[in-house]
């Protein structure tokens, strides 16, 4: 997407986050052109990757120029079956034919203790709205170790909202279709937060 103007659009499954190394502004694995980036990005990131976490996702996201959006799945590990995933295929679909993207959500607000992020488009039909969160700050050794849950967030004049819950750690804001996929990825959602 950085060298090839041709591209309509880019799923990035898993990774493609960034990393620099110690002492340095050298870039490694994946995020080093993501600064130029020509063309939409659509990320699918899971929360429990032992290769990526949602807050090195989150730089990711921010590095992009063309960030399109993301689906953050709770509970995902790493795996080499992304292509399975029903929201890959979508967004490849909306790119290249126009068909309806997944839902989108806009930059996130905190105000007090609610945290809420505007819809920027619905996908094709909205089903449910979730805060997803961990509490596990230092309970774990690594990052793909943490338990996450989710409370039910309110979807309301374009906007989804919901209280952070005390405690968290980190939490961020899902949109899901009525139809959520075999991987309940068929969403779109927030920035990761981190308390």
């Amino acid at each position: 997407t950085a060298l090839d103007p041709r591209f309509q659009g880019v799923v990035n499954i898993y990774c493609g986050d960034v990393k620099t190394s110690k002492g340095t502004s050298l870039y490694l694995v994946n995020g080093r052109f993501l600064h130029a980036a020509k063309c939409p990005t659509w990320w699918v990131v899971g929360t429990n990757d032992g290769n990526v976490s949602p807050a090195s996702s989150q730089t990711g996201f921010e590095e992009c120029a063309r960030c399109f959006g993301h689906a953050m799945i709770p509970r995902l590990p790493h795996s080499h079956i992304g292509f399975e995933f029903g929201s890959a295929m979508r967004m490849a679909k909306h790119f290249s034919c126009g068909e309806p993207s997944l839902p989108i959500l806009g930059p996130t607000k905190i105000r007090g203790r609610m945290v809420s992020a505007k819809v920027l488009k619905p996908g094709k039909s909205i089903g449910r709205a979730v805060l997803h969160y961990t509490k596990d700050r230092n309970v774990v050794k690594n990052a793909n170790e943490r338990k996450w849950a989710e409370i039910p967030a309110t979807f309301e004049a374009g906007v989804v909202s919901a209280e952070i819950p005390v405690g968290a750690f980190q939490a961020y804001l899902s949109l899901y279709e009525k139809d959520e996929g075999r991987f309940h990825d068929l969403c779109g959602s927030s920035d990761v937060l981190e308390f």
